[in-house]
């Protein structure tokens, strides 16, 4: 289960946590003007759960970037961790980490100019 927070101080910054079954994180997307012209759109896809999508705005391509980079991180991460997860069963002659790896959340995360 994901849970997205957002948290709006100003107009000068923002701050975003996002609570997933591995844990919290967080980032900071700092907004300079009422307009941003950087969104970063995120989708994660769960299995046996409705897709869970946020977007956040960023005043530069780079920041953007950086930002997706962390979200697959994230999302790489977990899948690793799903796979660990499968290795402590008990082997059936099928080799069960990758099986657990299948049940690991995807994502899809892009950067737009607005």
């Amino acid at each position: 289960m994901a849970k997205l927070t957002v948290l709006a101080a100003g107009t000068s910054a923002m701050l975003l946590s996002i609570m997933f079954d591995g844990g919290l994180k967080s980032a900071n997307a700092q907004v300079q003007s009422a307009a941003p012209p950087y969104i970063l759109m995120v989708t994660w896809f769960t299995p046996i759960q409705p897709p869970n999508s946020y977007q956040v705005t960023f005043s530069s391509a780079d920041a953007c970037d950086a930002a997706k980079q962390q979200v697959m991180a994230d999302a790489e991460r977990l899948k690793q961790a799903k796979i660990e997860q499968g290795r402590q069963l008990p082997n059936f002659g099928v080799e069960m980490g990758a099986v657990a790896g299948l049940s690991a959340p995807y994502v899809s995360a892009v950067c737009a100019k607005q």
